[in-house]
């Protein structure tokens, strides 16, 4: 059975082959009763998929022999490797009838982390039985009604950022959040951490870079100041940036659109890094760029 339908996120994982695709039938979001979750396998060029009835996901994280799949409800489905069936751990406070739907997972280091509405922050150990009992890990931020963190990422347990609306940037230290200023009050999207180099995108084509310390630089990317930058990844020496209709470059201090020869309708919503490539998800189709050459890679159910 075709499973065609809207892709919402993608991850991959250094310690396991393949890609993962969380996808959403094609319909109004608010009707959504079932969620797709997509594995691509590069080297062999094949996919397999598995249906999750009654969900509607929002992120997905894939990591050692699981995949975790965040939904707007306020729940995480895990699927292990191998096993036929998915079992499932409440966010504490979460979901419609809490403090809201969480927005992203992601694995750093031995720990998986969710953010979302009203600042919270969640956090449960790589290892943990699936139905383990996530915990807070948001003093300082959550309960803030006005605060939507979008984007979350790290170099490791006691080096993480979260961002989210109206400029907001903060950071993990091990033991306590600390806000840091920034010179915008656009809502960020996504971060992205490197060993020396931090980098934020946000709306009106906004990307901030900092050093983890006090120096912090807000550029824009003019070609796209009217949209958001979604995502953000370092390859071979350049930064690239999701801009919807546009993928960016930026060599040097200098922006400009990438060649890719996709196609007219090609869309950049997620850009992931795995088997040695960039990878770039848009609505319906994921591509890779090895360095020198961007490749389609069609998935025959969401042609």
């Amino acid at each position: 059975m075709a499973n065609k339908g809207v892709y919402v996120d993608v991850s991959n994982s250094r310690d396991r082959e393949g890609i993962s695709i969380l996808q959403l039938p094609d319909v109004d979001p608010r009707n959504v009763t079932e969620t797709v979750l997509r594995a691509y396998y590069p080297n062999d060029d094949e996919w397999g998929a598995a249906s999750i009835d009654e969900v509607q996901g929002r992120s997905v994280a894939r990591g050692g022999d699981r995949n975790w799949i965040l939904t707007r409800d306020g729940t995480v489905v895990t699927g292990m490797k191998g096993a036929q069936d998915f079992e499932t751990a409440d966010l504490p406070d979460s979901g419609w009838d809490g403090l809201g739907p969480p927005n992203l997972i992601r694995q750093i280091g031995k720990k998986v982390y969710v953010c979302g509405t009203s600042g919270q922050v969640y956090v449960q150990k790589v290892d943990a039985k699936p139905t383990a009992k996530w915990q807070h890990m948001d003093q300082g931020l959550v309960g803030d009604e006005k605060l939507i963190l979008e984007g979350l990422h790290g170099t490791a347990e006691d080096n993480l950022y979260v961002v989210g609306t109206g400029g907001t940037v903060a950071h993990w230290n091990g033991s306590k959040w600390t806000r840091i200023k920034v010179m915008t009050n656009v809502n960020l999207w996504c971060v992205r951490c490197y060993e020396d180099r931090v980098f934020i995108g946000g709306g009106n084509g906004i990307v901030i870079e900092g050093d983890g310390k006090k120096i912090w630089k807000v550029d824009q990317i003019k070609q796209v100041e009217d949209v958001p930058v979604y995502d953000l990844e370092y390859y071979k020496g350049k930064l690239y940036a999701a801009a919807t209709e546009l993928l960016m470059v930026r060599e040097g201090k200098s922006w400009s659109a990438v060649r890719h020869g996709l196609g007219k309708d090609a869309d950049f919503l997620r850009l992931t890094l795995g088997e040695g490539r960039l990878w770039a998800m848009g609505s319906s189709r994921i591509a890779s760029f090895d360095g020198k050459k961007w490749r389609a890679h069609p998935d025959p159910d969401n042609g």
